[in-house]
């Protein structure tokens, strides 16, 4: 955020809005999982004004919609899945995460 403070006859504070930067995607878990592991999911990113939603991507498609950026998956089935985060303000641009790939093997017996 850059602010400019111009003092004249009248005081005036700018401050430039920015999108959603420097947006990551963190877990509790290694890039090879057991299926029916329970997984946490983190975004955060650089805002201003603040992050009010961060959408949680699995496969391209929307899985969570989460106001603070953590929610928790059970992940049930054996295969590759690619997850991402995008983070939303109001200056109605996004930022979103690299992607975090995650290879799921059978359930442990």
């Amino acid at each position: 955020m850059l602010c400019l403070l111009a003092i004249s006859f009248d005081f005036a504070l700018f401050c430039l809005l920015d999108q959603p930067d420097d947006v990551h995607l963190t877990t509790n878990a290694t890039d090879k999982v057991c299926a029916g592991i329970i997984i946490n999911f983190t975004c955060s990113a650089e805002a201003n004004p603040a992050v009010h939603t961060y959408l949680l991507y699995e496969n391209d498609t929307v899985i969570y919609s989460m106001g603070l950026g953590t929610v928790t998956k059970k992940i049930k089935n054996a295969g590759q899945f690619v997850f991402r985060c995008e983070a939303n303000n109001s200056v109605q641009d996004t930022g979103r995460s690299r992607d975090t790939i995650l290879t799921v093997l059978g359930e442990l017996g």
